[in-house]
Parts: structure tokens; sequence; C-alpha cells
């Protein structure tokens, strides 16, 4: 079963064609995945729907526009719940504990292919067979097929550039920044920055994607760390937080340019430059308006 879900289709009674009981929960992934399972708990996508920001923000917006944007916000921070109907209502009172887990693995590995860059335009396809960038992955619990767009910055982009609903005005280009930069020029795609340990390039992360899998010379990080340090120090460890500034600190190179002396009770005229040195999109990026 297919269902698309783009910019186009507002209409929240699209979807009951999928029920959130067609996907399994991260639990489930975990029996095999345990290790890729620990990455991804500490990651914004993990935290994508409870994040508490985005739950004041979504509910705000859901007010000043009397609901409009209800479904148009949710499809990327908990598209379970926007494919099985559960969203709207957005205040979460129909969320089942499967759609509450954000991006999640079985949603992510269930999207068959892209229907365009942007505003949640995925088609989920959810059922026996789950897709990735391996082509040689044979398991019990369910079917594997390689799947070449796990592998483009296109995977990504599906949800990392937000239009709006009301007059398409860009809210977050990250993905149109990308492709106008010399990283897409050169062949880096999102996932060669943070799917690996390199943070500003790609760096080979050996493993074992399942507990009965080969060991292999590169297996994608799932912890897919952004800039986001203030949110996943509050929600998770400090680890994943820590893993931010890292990431930031690499990202740019800070500049501060400050008088010699200075007379106490006088004005010091400062000037600070932050330069991006090592993202590959615009920095600071996403919705950064609301941060």
């Amino acid at each position: 079963m297919f269902v698309t879900c783009t910019a186009s289709a507002v209409d929240p009674t699209g979807f009951d064609e999928l029920s959130s009981e067609d996907f399994v929960t991260n639990s489930k992934c975990a029996n095999c995945h345990a290790i890729l399972r620990s990455q991804h708990d500490d990651s914004m996508h993990a935290y994508a729907y409870t994040d508490p920001l985005y739950q004041k923000e979504v509910l705000l917006a859901s007010e000043d526009s009397n609901g409009q944007t209800d479904e148009f916000c949710s499809r990327c921070h908990t598209p379970i719940g926007v494919v099985s109907g559960e969203v709207p209502p957005i205040d979460g009172s129909m969320i089942s504990d499967v759609a509450a887990e954000g991006v999640q693995c079985d949603f992510c590995h269930t999207v068959s292919e892209s229907a365009g860059i942007g505003d949640g335009g995925f088609v989920s396809s959810p059922g026996d067979v789950k897709w990735g960038s391996l082509d040689d992955a044979p398991s019990a619990f369910h079917g594997s097929e390689f799947n070449g767009l796990y592998m483009e910055a296109e995977y990504c982009g599906m949800c990392h550039n937000v239009n709006s609903p009301f007059n398409d005005l860009p809210l977050d280009d990250t993905y149109t920044s990308w492709s106008e930069s010399s990283y897409a020029e050169e062949g880096v795609v999102c996932q060669d920055c943070h799917m690996s340990p390199g943070i500003t390039h790609f760096e080979a992360a050996p493993g074992r994607s399942a507990s009965s899998s080969p060991k292999r010379s590169h297996i994608p990080v799932h912890e897919i760390v952004g800039g986001n340090y203030f949110m996943l120090d509050l929600l998770s460890d400090g680890k994943a937080g820590d893993a931010a500034v890292e990431r930031l600190q690499k990202a740019a190179t800070l500049e501060v340019d400050v008088p010699e002396y200075a007379i106490s009770g006088e004005d010091v005229s400062i000037k600070v430059s932050v330069t991006n040195s090592g993202a590959g999109h615009k920095l600071p990026t996403g919705i950064s308006e609301i941060r």
C-alpha cells in the first residue's frame, strides 16, 4: 500500500488507508538493531514529536491559523500520526505510542520514494520490506531491499525544506542552500556529514547494522547530530548535546576583536565574526526565526 504525503495533500482525511498498527515500534527494531536504536534515541529525530518547544509552537500555530497548520507541521514531526489519521486533532489526544515516537525507525525505512522536496514529500509504504543503503542485508524478521534514495540528499530534503502553506514563503531552506553549495558540486551529501563520525566530512564508522549481520567497513551513524544543543541537553543525558556543540565548533570559525586596553565605565567596541567554515548549508539553518 502506497500513501503519498506532500505539501498539496492538506486534506487530513486523505491518509485513512493506513493505520498506526501498520508500523512497528522502535523497541521491536531494537531486538536486532540495538546499537542503531540506542544512537537514534539520542537524536532530535527521536524527539521530533515530544520536543516541548515544538509542542508549544505547534499549538500556537494551530490557534493562529484555525487549525490549518495542524497536519502541515505534523507531517515531519509525527509522520505516522498524519498518514494514519491521528492528526488532527493537534492536542495529541488521538496519538498512538508508535506515532509519538516521531521520526522513528520503521517509518524512515518504509519510505519507498520521494514525491518531491520539502513539506513532508514522502511516499509511505509500510509492510514487510524495509529499504536502506545496503543491497545484501538479509533478515529473518523482514524483507530488506536496497533503495538509492537513502544515499541521496533528496531523502533528507523531503522534510528539511519548509515553505509556508499560505504563501509558499521559504521558512527553512536547508536542502536548497546545500544544493547551491560547493558541497553539492563535489557530491558531498547530507549523510556524509550527519551519519558519519567525521562531522564536516565523511569518515567511516565500522560495525554491524544488526546483531546477526556481517561486520562492515561503514554503518551509517543514526544519532544524525545537528546543531540543536539546547534541546538535546535538556532531553537526553547530555551526550547528544555535547556532540552538537562539537559539531558547531567544527562547522564555524569565531573571531573576536577586542581592544587591548579598556577603562572601567567606558563603552567598549567588540567586533565578532562568525564564518561558516564547515557546514554544507547555511549556518544557522532550520526555522531559525522560531528558535
